[in-house]
Order: structure tokens, then sequence, then C-alpha cells
């Protein structure tokens, strides 16, 4: 069986790849991360699907491992040949085992086939996943070999073919969880837990043994508390009658006593209160007049708590005193004064605005003057020159008659000549008209250069006129701007001045006007002040006078003043509660002996009664014997509550006899059944070893050709038992494989696992998928690894993952 070729769809980080594979060694090189474990995880996985074990997240950990990273469809294609036929499986993957899609085409026809579930490598390899990933599949970290119950099977159709070892494991698990369940040794063994169960009850059984006994003492004990009792309770009944006349004749006489006691506090009542009604004079005050006698005490300090917060201290006296006479000495009237003040900060603003546009027309000026310079410059520049007028034109008037002299002086020359004199004659006649024409021209550029220059300097009076009377405006504006100012502060220094504020610039006028207010102000509130203090200090002295003729009608001897008012008023108020208290009692007394002596018989009230014993000797013999009773009830008690207890246990000894003989009984059963169970394991195990011994020497020698090929040892150093399972001879000792390093660990898991596919199939040779399993090797067993590589490459497909060149094969 071989692979031919592949296509990724999407799987982990694998997206669109096409893989082709060749009939002997495939390497596939790629750095840390490339996906090459993902691409043997995928290959697994189109063989066997995705790892459906019920652990908990096993079977989503894996499928969510792999799922794609981009999204897209989650599965793909493998091509592969078996039995001289050519196969395409297609799988693609949901979130779910049953949402997976599985399908399966014979290349010779391209038509769907049903030779093959779902359950792909094991229906081909005769493998279920687990035993698939113990011996041809090698991954990275994962050398270690172990055999499975369909291994031993695959192994044992080299002999012979038999199911039988396929349900080993499983028959062998049950029957030693049994075994554990079962166990007399271990502590959640059935057996152990029941031995300790008998156990126990023994040794409670022997300690019931004697509560019968006990139980019939405890019952002559309490017999006998029994009659003691009957016997204090019949003592008791005839003190308790004879308690019932002491009773009632100490009733009689304590009445007696009661009534004379009652007499004699009706007396000493009677008594205060006459003593307490003399003070008022028989008319008490009342509530009302009493708080509100209090409340005019409390207004009163409160009236001279408040004159006193209000009367002027010596310094603000003084203050007062100046302020007043300063104000009222000052420009204005005292009642107008704060708007005499807001009037002149008003001005103030005023000179302020008049001074910000006395800048403005500052400048103004300033730039009109300037303007004026430089225009009436610009026109004296500008006046046309009379001179200049017509000279170019009289330039060549003078021209054109020398030119006409000179060419009438040829013409005269030759006049003999009149080839030549006639055109010299004509020139010259020529000339003397453009002289002529040139020197009128001249005399009339200048009569009208005359005219430009007369109106030129009539625009240029009349501009200097017009700018003249702007500037004088400006000027009579800025000076009535000027004097206004100089009015307003004139008027304001006056002002201050006086109510002797004077001031050295204009610039702390409104200083000083706010200092003039803030006086202003202080005034009035000191005058406040000293007026609320003359009212409250009034009302004061009223209040004071209404108060003290009242408190005079009780008290000959009274200060003037809240404190002992206070101190009065308290003393009013302590004899009015005495007064009231007295009046209770004593009517209370008068009620209490009138109601005393209507409820009881004279008689009574002056009989003699005869006592032999006195009650509280009575009494005390009687708590004698109830103090006895109560001991004896107690005991009493105590003894049946343990009859009861020792009843309870008595009636748990009989159960417990009952459960002792039940779980002997089960015990014998259940240790006959396991003995049973471990003749059988003993029996199986002897049974499979016998089996497994047949198939030993094939994987032996497979192993010794691996490992000798790798390590170049001729000597076997290693020992395999019919378990498949083998040790390695460390220095005269044979050791389990996990004492190895990890290097020789790997290399010896790699020749078994290598052993274990060449026994299993000897015939129809299988391929292999290595995940770079030589990563712990050293450079001289790296290199012969990769060597057998090449060796077994020669009988096997070889599918190689590995991440560096040195573990390439060369």
């Amino acid at each position: 069986m071989r692979l031919i070729k592949c296509h990724i769809d999407n799987f982990g980080k694998l997206q669109d790849k096409d893989y082709s594979f060749n009939k002997s060694l495939n390497v596939f090189n790629g750095e840390n991360g490339s996906g090459k474990s993902t691409f043997a995880a995928f290959l697994k996985a189109m063989l066997y699907g995705f790892d459906n074990k019920k652990e908990k997240g096993a079977f989503e950990k894996e499928r969510n491992i792999y799922k794609p990273w981009q999204g897209g469809t989650y599965g793909g294609e493998l091509e592969f040949e078996h039995q001289d036929k050519i196969y395409k499986v297609v799988r693609k993957f949901g979130n779910t085992e049953k949402t997976d899609e599985f399908h399966i085409y014979d290349m010779n026809t391209n038509m769907e086939v049903d030779c093959f579930t779902k359950h792909l490598g094991d229906e081909l390899f005769d493998l279920d996943r687990n035993s698939f990933a113990k011996s041809i599949f090698i991954g990275q970290n994962d050398c270690n070999f172990s055999t499975s119950d369909q291994i031993n099977a695959k192994l044992g159709n080299v002999v012979e073919s038999t199911n039988d070892i396929n349900n080993y494991e499983n028959a062998q698990k049950k029957l030693k969880d049994v075994v554990n369940k079962l166990s007399p040794t271990r502590k959640t063994g059935s057996i152990r837990k029941r031995k300790d169960q008998i156990d126990t009850l023994r040794i409670e059984l022997r300690e019931l043994e004697s509560r019968e006994a006990e139980y019939k003492k405890v019952a002559t004990l309490m017999e006998d508390q029994q009659n003691k009792r009957i016997l204090l309770e019949k003592e008791r009944a005839k003190l308790t009658e004879e308690q019932k006349y002491v009773s009632e004749a100490g009733t009689k006489i304590a009445e007696q006593n009661n009534y004379k006691q009652l007499c004699d506090i009706e007396d000493e009542k009677t008594k205060a209160f006459e003593e307490v009604d003399n003070f008022f004079e028989h008319e008490c005050l009342t509530d009302e007049e009493i708080a509100k006698l209090t409340s005019d005490v409390h207004d009163l300090v409160k009236q001279g708590q408040s004159a006193d917060v209000y009367k002027l201290s010596n310094e603000e006296q003084k203050t007062y005193d100046e302020l007043g006479e300063r104000l009222n000495n000052g420009a204005a009237d005292e009642a107008m004064l704060f708007e005499a003040i807001a009037g002149n900060i008003e001005s103030i603003e005023e000179t302020r605005k008049l001074k910000a546009q006395l800048s403005d027309s500052r400048v103004e000026l300033t730039n009109l003057e300037n303007l004026f310079q430089t225009n009436e410059a610009k026109r004296n520049q500008n006046i046309p020159k009379v001179e200049s007028a017509g000279k170019n034109v009289f330039f060549a008037a003078v021209v054109s008659a020398v030119i006409a002299v000179v060419f009438l002086i040829f013409a005269v020359v030759n006049v003999s000549k009149k080839s030549v004199f006639t055109p010299f004659i004509a020139v010259a006649i020529i000339a003397m008209i453009f002289a002529v024409v040139f020197m009128l021209t001249t005399k009339k550029q200048k009569r009208s250069a005359e005219i430009d220059l007369a109106r030129y300097m009539q625009n240029k009076r009349d501009e200097d006129d017009r700018e003249m009377r702007s500037l004088s405006a400006l000027r009579i504006k800025i000076e009535e701007m000027e004097n206004k100012i100089a009015s307003i502060n004139k008027e304001i220094s006056a002002f201050l001045f006086s109510y002797e504020l004077g001031v050295e610039s204009e610039e702390k006028y409104q200083t000083m006007l706010y200092e003039l207010r803030g006086l202003k102000e202080t005034y009035d509130d000191l005058h406040q002040k000293d007026v609320t203090y003359h009212n409250a200090r009034r009302d004061y002295e009223i209040l004071n006078r209404r108060i003290y003729d009242y408190l005079r009608q009780y008290f000959e001897e009274l200060d003037n003043t809240p404190e002992d008012y206070t101190e009065k008023i308290s003393s009013l108020t302590n004899k009015v509660t005495e007064y009231k208290l007295a009046k209770d009692a004593m009517e209370n007394a008068k009620k209490a002996r009138k109601v005393f002596k209507e409820a009881h018989d004279d008689e009574d009230l002056v009989a003699e009664f005869k006592i032999n014993h006195s009650l509280e000797e009575l009494n005390r013999r009687i708590d004698e014997i109830d103090a006895n009773l109560n001991e004896i009830r107690d005991d009493i008690e105590k003894y049946n509550r343990h009859m009861n207890d020792l009843s309870d246990q008595l009636d748990e000894r009989d159960e417990k006899l009952e459960l002792l003989d039940t779980l002997e009984k089960e015990q014998e059963k259940e240790q006959e059944y396991y003995n049973v169970v471990e003749k059988t394991i003993e029996f199986l195990t002897q049974a499979k070893e016998q089996f497994t011994s047949r198939y030993k020497t094939p994987v032996d020698n497979a192993f010794k050709k691996y490992y000798q090929h790798i390590t170049g040892e001729d000597k076997e150093n290693w020992q395999l038992d019919a378990n498949i399972s083998i040790k390695m001879k460390q220095e005269g000792v044979y050791r389990e494989v996990d004492w190895l390093s990890a290097g020789y660990k790997d290399l010896v898991g790699v020749c078994m696992r290598l052993a274990l596919v060449e026994a299993m199939f000897p015939l129809d040779k299988s391929f292999l998928i290595l995940d770079d399993p030589f990563v712990n090797l050293d450079e001289d067993k790296l290199e012969k690894a990769n060597d057998l590589l090449n060796m077994i490459s020669q009988e096997y497909q070889v599918i190689y993952f590995t991440c560096h060149s040195c573990r390439m094969p060369r």
C-alpha cells in the first residue's frame, strides 16, 4: 500500500496545497512553524478522521486545533494505491463528527465506491487510530513504543489467523477491575471493607455482652428511689397544711401592720403639703406661668446679648464720630452722597471717553497736517512751466531758417548754374515756410501754457483753503474737548477736596471716589449698628423691670440680673413640683388608707393570732424536702434514661448479631469468587504469553537489524520478552527504557516501531510517516539514522518531515 498524491483545501495553516509522493523516500524540509506537523496530521486525519474518544475535550481539542486559520472548506483529498487499485478519499470536516463528509472513489472509473467506510485506516491496516500512532506513524518527541490488542493480533497473523488476542486487553482490564473491586488488601476492595466491618462488629458485640446485667442493677436502684419519694411527699403534705394556717394568720397580722403604717403615712404627707401650700399663700403657680416667666428670662438674655453685639467699640465709636463730622461738612448732602459719588464716577468715565476721542483727534490732526504739507509740496512741484512751452518748436523754426539761409546762399553762389540753382532755391523756400509755421506754432503754445498755469493756480488755492478749513475745525474740536476735560476734573477735584481727599493726579480720582464711597458705607453700617443697640437696650430695660417686679412677690433678696432670675425661677419650679408631689402624695395616702380599711373587717384589724412555728421555719423544712425530692427525681430520670440506653444497646446487639451472620456468609461467597478471578487472570496471562512468544523472534530479529545499523554494535545488549517489552543492558544490568537518555530512548523507540511494522506487514508493505523523530540523536547516530532512512526506503514508501538539513538523508 502506498500514497500517490494529495490536495489540501484548508487544514490548519495549510491552504490550497498539492503534494505528490514517490514510491521510496519523500523528504519535506521546512522551518519550524511551516506546517510539517500539520501536514502529517492531515494524512492521519484523511485515513482515520479526527480522534473520537469520549474523554473530556479530546475530540473537540484536535478538531479545533486544525481548524483553518483563514476559513474556507475544512478538509482535502488523498489518492492511494491498495491491492493494485487506485482510490481517492475525500473528507470535509464540520464542527462535530456527525457533520463530517466522507467519499471514496475508484480512480479507474471515477465512480464512488462503498468498499471502504469512514473508518478507512482500520480497514486498510487492521489497526485502529491508536495502534496506527504506535507503529506506522512516528511523531516528533513521541518515539515511545507499546503494543495494543490490534498490534498483537496483527503480529499473531504472522503465525496463524486468530482474533482471540484482539479481546485480551479488554478482558484483562475487566478482570483486574473485578480483582481490584474485590481485593482483600486494598482499602477500596469490597472483601477488605467487609472484613473491617466484621472485625468492628465483633469488637462492638464484645462490648455489649455486659449490658443485660447492668440493666437489672439499674432497675433495682430506681425502685429504691421511688419508695423514698413516696415517704417524703407524705411528710411535705403535713407541713403544707401547717404552712397554710401560719400563712393566713401572718396575713392578718401583716394587714394590721399595714393599716397602721398607712395611717402614719397619711399624717406625714398632710403635714408636708401644708408647708408647701403656705409658701404660695394657698395659690400655687401654674406650669404656664412658670413657662412664661422662663421664656421672658430667655428673651431678656437674648436682648442683652443682642445689645452687647450691636454696641459700638471705642474704636468704632471714634470712627463713627469722625466720619459723621467729615461727611456732614462735604459738598453734597449726606443722604445724596452715594448719588454724587456715582455722578462723579460717571464723569470720570466721560473724561476717559473724551481723552480717547482727544487722542484720536490729535492723531487725525497730525495726519491732516502731514497730508496738507505733502499735497502742497506735490502741487508746487506740478505747477506748469510757461517758459519751456514751445521751445522745441521754436528750435525747429530756427533750424529751418538757418537751412533756408544756407540754401539761399548756395543758390546765390550758383546762380549761373541753373541745374543747381533751382533745387537750392526750392529747398530754401520750403525751409523758410517751415520756419514761419514753426514760429506761429510756438506763439500758440505759449498762450495755451499761460492759460493752463492760471487755471492750475486757482485750483491749488481752492485745495489749500479747503484743507485749512478742515484743520481749523479739528483744532477747535480738540480745544473744546480739552476744556471740557479740565472742567470735569476741576469739579471732581473740588468735590473730593471738600471731603478732605486731596488728589495729586487725575488718575487717582476714581480711586478716591471709591474710597469715599467706602467711608460712607462704613458710616452707614456703624450708624445702623448704633441705632439697633439703643433699641435693644430700651427693650431690655422694660422686660427686666417686669420680671423683677414679678419675682419680688416670692423672694425678698433678688439681684437685678438674668442669672439670679434663672436661679429663682428654678427654685419656683422646684417648689411647684414639690407642691404637686406633696398634694398627690397626701391624696394618695388618704385614698390608700380608706381603700384598705374598706377592704378589711374591722375586727381582723384588732384581733390577736397564736403561731407554734414560724413561716420561715416551715418554708425551710419544705425546701429541704423539695431538694431531696428533686435529687430523687433526677436520679430516677437518670436511671430511666440509662435503662432506655441499655435497652437500645441490647436491641442493637441483636441487630448486629444478625448482620454479622449475614456478612460472614457474603464474605465467604465473595472470597471464593475472588479466588476464581485471580486464577482466571493467571491462566489468561499464561495463554497470552504463550501466544505472543510465537512472534517474538521476528520482532527481535527486525529490531536487531535496525538497532545494529544505527549503533554499529554487534553484541546484543537488549532483552525482548513475550509481551514485546524491551530492556537495555547498562553496566551489566537490564534496565527499563525509561531510564535511558532522551536520545537513546528515541533510538530504541524508532527501531522497535520499524521492527513492529516489518513483523506486521511481511508481504503487503505499508508506507511510513516519520515526523522528525531523530531530533534527540547525536551527530554520529544521526548520520547512521539518515542512512537507515535510505535503507528502509528500498522496501517502504517513507514520508519524512524535518526542520533541519543535518537530519536529511544524503
